[in-house]
């Protein structure tokens, strides 16, 4: 289920943002955003794989899904 605390910035697509923000034109993912100092949840469980500064994300981890091929970016951290 959603976690109604949560809040779409971005959706998955061409957005109205895309076409300026993306080489491809397309948003390869759908971005999400909660109050300032909430806890991370993680989408599925997995193994981290990443957790750094990663280009304009800033502050950033990311993590595989079990069973999958997904990996899922959590970015705009603040720092702990």
């Amino acid at each position: 289920p959603f976690d109604p605390e949560y809040r779409i910035t971005q959706e998955f697509g061409v957005t109205p943002y895309s076409k300026q923000l993306y080489s491809s034109g397309i948003h390869a993912g759908t971005d999400f955003a909660k109050y300032e100092g909430a806890n991370v949840q993680a989408a599925c469980s997995g193994e981290i794989i990443m957790d750094d500064v990663y280009g304009g994300y800033g502050r950033a981890f990311a993590h595989t899904c079990d069973n999958t091929d997904l990996v899922v970016l959590y970015g705009h951290l603040l720092p702990e």
